[in-house]
């Protein structure tokens, strides 16, 4: 049965490398392109908050200009930068499972979190927060079962720099400190180490913010915006909340079917592990805890539940090797084998269409159409880096900050996005948006991309009119048309119109009337002064 654990693990780990590999051409999403911007202005001197907004913490950026340094400025790079870190945190969960198991657990439940952060309905093709803290959580989590507790503290303190939701398991991990404490008679030297722990990282990323004077722009886009974010949703009916957990968690529930079943099939194995079985079940409360923080359920959400979730499906796929190994009949040992491949494996068969697409078709599947425009990012930037200059800048109207990445370009203003400017109430909408109009007004950038995009406004409501008017204003005043992108429909292809030719198209007003109505593309170049 060794033999067959052994082909069984290198066969599917061969499998999850060969997938890797074709998802790392898989065109940049809009986070992705807030986070690859950001990091190529630090080279410039920009300092994220104070200079560009963005409402997640630090270390994202580091991580993006790290993997710039050692592969290139590329979502490539990007992106097997991001494998890198999947393999990191997979090599931490085997080190938390055979600690608490068995190395045939850890060597499962390390290929299970390959496996799981692989999912098209977890967004596993892009480089999310989520998968850079996924090794400083599973380490945090080795550390803290060992009673390392500084370390612990560090660990899951670094997470919590690339996202807030990190919270959750540094609370749970509290928790269980505590719990020791009081169960075994210990001193209360453990948790203080863990609480020095988790302060050192504090510490280190706000003095760097605080050098820089970026500290308060920092609390004001991390913590008071996250709040009026965060609790958008959670005023919400609750109808509207569930909808929005079962549309994510479907495609999960669907892609990892068995996998659910063989994670359920393992907790009778650990109810006489008292220790184990209440880390566990710690952990797995942390990531719901961590996932449901804001509301939302964006599919990327779900990667911190892979590491509870890997280590339970391990423990699964371990539950059935003993079995195997007790059948005296070689064919049913054979039999056993080939069920657990059959399950590792399940996820890929059943999303076999996706794997047969191209890195562009995958982006349409996950993301659908006409919803992004991350397939035509890199086309739109070329033509604008083409006709500008690097002392130039440019300004989205949307929330496509890849464009901004592509072309190499300074955005006119600190938002990259739009999205942010109707968050808050109507005076903070308001002093954004009008803050945004100044930049403009300001900075004179040379090209304006008006990206098909819809406010979370309706139509009427007085700051989306307020914004829209002034961005039209501006563009009929001081810019002309220079491009069309009609983008595709379903599998037909994208339309690029440029130049000249875009006159004979449209007009400039047609142009921003058509893109209001439906998914299009315009680029608007700034006009030459009258002499």
């Amino acid at each position: 049965m060794k033999d067959a654990v052994k082909i069984i693990l290198f066969t599917v780990l061969a499998v999850i490398v060969t997938l890797r590999i074709f998802n790392v051409p898989v065109p940049l999403e809009r986070d992705e392109g807030a986070y690859a911007y950001t990091a190529q202005r630090l080279d410039k001197g920009e300092i994220p908050y104070r200079d560009i907004f963005d409402h997640k913490p630090p270390l994202i950026f580091f991580a993006y200009w790290l993997a710039f340094k050692m592969f290139g400025e590329s979502p490539v790079a990007i992106h097997v930068f991001m494998n890198l870190a999947a393999f990191f945190a997979a090599a931490s969960i085997y080190l938390i499972a055979q600690k608490m198991f068995s190395r045939r657990v850890g060597y499962f439940a390390s290929v299970s979190f390959l496996a799981l952060t692989l999912s098209p309905s977890m967004q596993g093709q892009s480089a999310n927060t989520e998968i850079f803290m996924a090794p400083f959580l599973a380490l945090g989590l080795f550390f803290l079962y060992n009673r390392a507790f500084f370390l612990s503290g560090i660990t899951l303190g670094i997470a919590f720099w690339f996202k807030q939701i990190a919270y959750a398991y540094i609370a749970v991990a509290a928790v269980l400190i505590v719990l020791e404490i009081f169960l075994e008679k210990r001193t209360l030297h453990g948790f203080l180490y863990f609480a020095l722990g988790i302060l050192l990282p504090a510490v280190l990323v706000g003095s760097y913010l605080a050098a820089y004077g970026a500290l308060i722009d920092f609390y004001e886009d991390t913590v008071i915006f996250n709040a009026r974010y965060a609790t958008e949703l959670s005023s919400k009916p609750f109808g509207i909340i569930a909808g929005r957990f079962l549309s994510a968690a479907k495609g999960i529930i669907t892609e990892y079917i068995l996998y659910i079943l063989i994670a359920l099939y393992s907790t009778w194995k650990i109810f006489e592990k008292t220790k184990e079985h209440l880390y566990l079940a710690g952990w797995l409360l942390a990531s719901l805890i961590a996932i449901a923080t804001g509301w939302r359920f964006f599919g990327h959400y779900f990667i911190v539940g892979a590491i509870p979730a890997a280590i339970y499906a391990g423990i699964g796929f371990d539950a059935l090797i003993e079995k195997g190994s007790k059948l005296q009949r070689r064919w049913s040992a054979v039999g056993v084998s080939l069920l657990i491949m059959l399950i590792l494996v399940s996820p890929f068969i059943i999303q076999e269409d996706y794997w047969r697409l191209t890195p562009q078709g995958k982006s349409r599947f996950i993301y659908g159409y006409p919803s992004n425009t991350f397939v035509e990012a890199k086309t739109v930037a070329d033509y604008v880096a083409e006709r500008t200059t690097n002392r130039d800048t440019i300004f989205v109207v949307g929330s496509e900050p890849e464009i901004l990445f592509f072309s190499g370009r300074k955005n006119a203003s600190i938002y990259t996005s739009l999205s942010p400017l109707f968050t808050g109430n109507e005076d903070e909408k308001f002093i954004k948006q009008r803050a945004v109009i100044s930049e403009l007004a300001l900075n004179k950038p040379a090209y304006i991309v008006y990206v098909f995009w819809h406010p979370p406004e309706p139509s009427g409501e007085p700051n989306r009119e307020f914004l829209l008017a002034s961005l039209q204003n501006l563009l009929s005043s001081e810019y002309d048309l220079d491009g069309l992108v009609f983008l595709a429909q379903d599998h037909q292809q994208t339309q690029y119109i440029f130049g000249s030719k875009v006159n004979e198209k449209t007009t400039l007003e047609e142009a921003l009337l058509d893109i209001e109505t439906r998914p299009n593309i315009a680029l608007f170049k700034k006009r030459p002064p009258v002499l």
